[in-house]
């Protein structure tokens, strides 16, 4: 079974160290490179080292942040998932992560488990929501100086995908609890995306949230 393959991008030498090791240890990813920031990151890319599925980004770091680093990512190479790790838990810093492109948001001081979980997750399904998330989410686009865009004829099928999206079941799950196929659970994610005007799961999770479909 293949590895998920993990790059980790912190200028905290210590912690990238010890997080690299624990990641490895685990015998269900593989660590592709430790970064000391984004540009070494991006270079390490450009000059045809392996891509990971999956990146861990700090947000303070020198010469490219993570913020400039997830929007580089997002454009560049988006096959290549960012899972936010940062000591910053500002609600306001957490959406707009988000609403850029990233995967997950995880606080630095979150449970090995959770990383875990969090890693295989987006691997998975291309996302990972936590609580704290989804709360930041929330207040974000159900705020007065948002309107709720109007529901554009959702059928009751896609509506209840739509739900189980949201509670993050791939789309494998999905296909078993409404009793269809994986292939037709595509068919309404595509026409999901198309009908909220949304390019992907996480546009899915704050229309979801902006017309009330899911909740915390």
């Amino acid at each position: 079974m293949e590895k998920i393959a993990v790059a980790i991008v912190d200028d905290q030498n210590i912690f990238r160290q010890m997080l690299s090791r624990s990641i490895a240890l685990s015998g269900e990813f593989a660590v592709t490179g430790t970064y000391e920031n984004g540009v070494e990151f991006i270079k390490s890319l450009t000059e045809g080292h392996p891509a990971p599925h999956i990146a861990t980004i700090d947000i303070d770091m020198p010469e490219m942040n993570g913020m400039e680093l997830n929007a580089k990512i997002q454009a560049d190479y988006p096959h290549i998932k960012t899972i936010i790790l940062s000591q910053h838990t500002e609600e306001r810093i957490i959406a707009n992560m988000i609403h850029a492109g990233a995967a997950a948001y995880l606080d630095k001081g979150c449970k090995q488990e959770e990383l875990f979980l969090a890693i295989k997750t987006v691997y998975q399904t291309g996302y990972y929501m936590n609580a704290d998330t989804l709360r930041s989410l929330t207040r974000k686009f159900t705020h007065t100086d948002f309107e709720p865009q109007l529901p554009e004829a959702l059928s009751s099928r896609e509506v209840e995908v739509l739900k189980m999206i949201c509670e993050e079941y791939t789309n494998v799950e999905i296909a078993e609890r409404m009793h269809i196929s994986a292939k037709t659970v595509d068919f309404h994610r595509a026409n999901l995306l198309k009908k909220t005007n949304s390019r992907n799961v996480v546009g899915l999770i704050k229309y979801a949230l902006k017309n009330k479909f899911t909740s915390l």
